[in-house]
């Protein structure tokens, strides 16, 4: 039966309306103990379930959503700094055996200037020079007569003057000379007659001890300076170019006085080497050729000869030494040079370069010389 919308009304309206049908059974009641629930049973002591409080305690501070950013919690709160930790059981770490030691490398390679800052040949010449070593190769080593051995044994040793010099060059006695050049003297390089240092005579590899070459030179008066007049040392292999100082060209080194720069294989403005010197100063230039210490060991007797020695190159002015290098190592700073022939393979010759008005001494024996060798 639907009671329609004046059920739902009079529902709505609060009023209590029940249908009792007329046949139903009165209800019995029966009186319950005292202390009984309605319901027929006592419930659980507490609150219900769902309003069971929890035993959570929420932390210090506002909730996560509402903490502002500059928020710091109280310092009780913060945690405490731990110490980083270091094992001084384990050993430390060494750098030294990490970082190699710089001291036993060999020196950084010098600056390498594009000119000179007084002397420099024309274009010319310099392509009249390069063209020139092309065409004369470098001469074989060659066996000493006696009298040359004697000669070198005794310092007396002939300085040769090349066409290029307009001058004078005289002995004052055994193995010294005075060379006066003029004015007009462009670039001219005086060699000695004979090698100071002969690879078939004196080579380490055959005498199986150090030999060493060297001679001075001193200048005595100059007609200006480095820009008109200078001198120069150094050692070359034969034959070679005489309009070139000592340094200019292929196998050959030399150190320059107007400049200070050590030349070799070097037909631009050399590397930064030692000061200039003139009038009064006296110079000296020697090599010390000698077997390596640590020689490889897989090149065979037959091929002993082709085996690189060591040549040491040093300076002296006034009879004390101004500095050096390592001919060999100067060949891996500059990939290009050519020092096949002054390296120990080959002869060395004296090589004494001047240009211009100046007057100057050269000694070879060595009674004569300020610096004396050990």
């Amino acid at each position: 039966m639907c009671f329609g919308r004046s059920l739902k009304a009079d529902l709505n309206d609060g009023t209590n309306f029940r249908v009792v049908s007329q046949t139903e059974p009165k209800a019995t009641t029966t009186p319950m103990p005292q202390g009984a629930s309605n319901m027929g049973y006592d419930p659980p002591p507490g609150p219900p379930p769902n309003h069971q409080q929890s035993e959570y305690t929420p932390p210090l501070g506002p909730p996560p959503t509402h903490q502002q950013s500059h928020y710091t919690p109280p310092p009780e709160t913060l945690p405490q700094q731990q110490e980083p930790y270091h094992d001084m059981t384990q050993s430390q770490h060494n750098w030294e055996e990490a970082v190699p030691d710089t001291s036993i490398l060999p020196p950084p390679p010098s600056f390498a200037y594009e000119y000179s800052p007084y002397r420099n040949a024309s274009l010319s010449e310099a392509l009249r020079a390069h063209k020139w070593c092309d065409q004369h190769a470098l001469a074989k080593p060659r066996v000493l007569a006696t009298r040359e051995k004697r000669a070198l044994e005794e310092g007396d040793i002939q300085l040769a003057k090349p066409k290029e010099l307009h001058g004078e060059v005289s002995s004052r006695h055994r193995g010294a000379w005075t060379v006066r050049s003029k004015k007009k003297t462009e670039d001219a390089c005086l060699l000695s007659a004979i090698p100071l240092y002969s690879s078939q005579e004196h080579s380490p590899l055959q005498t199986k001890i150090p030999k060493t070459i060297y001679y001075e030179a001193k200048v005595l008066s100059q007609a200006g300076g480095p820009e008109s007049c200078g001198l120069s040392i150094g050692f070359v292999a034969q034959p070679y170019p005489t309009w070139r100082l000592p340094g200019w060209q292929r196998s050959s080194l030399g150190v320059h006085g107007d400049d200070g720069r050590r030349y070799i294989d070097d037909p631009d403005g050399g590397r930064e080497f030692t000061r200039p010197f003139g009038i009064g100063t006296t110079v000296g230039i020697g090599m010390t050729f000698s077997v390596s210490d640590s020689p490889p060991t897989y090149v065979e007797a037959s091929a002993a000869a082709t085996v690189p020695l060591k040549a040491e190159v040093f300076f002296t002015r006034d009879g004390k030494l101004d500095g050096g290098w390592d001919l060999n190592e100067t060949v891996d700073a500059q990939a290009v040079v050519r020092v096949d022939g002054i390296d120990g393979r080959g002869d060395v010759y004296g090589a004494v370069g001047v240009y211009g008005e100046m007057d100057f001494e050269v000694t070879f024996n060595k009674r004569d010389w300020l610096w004396q060798p050990k």
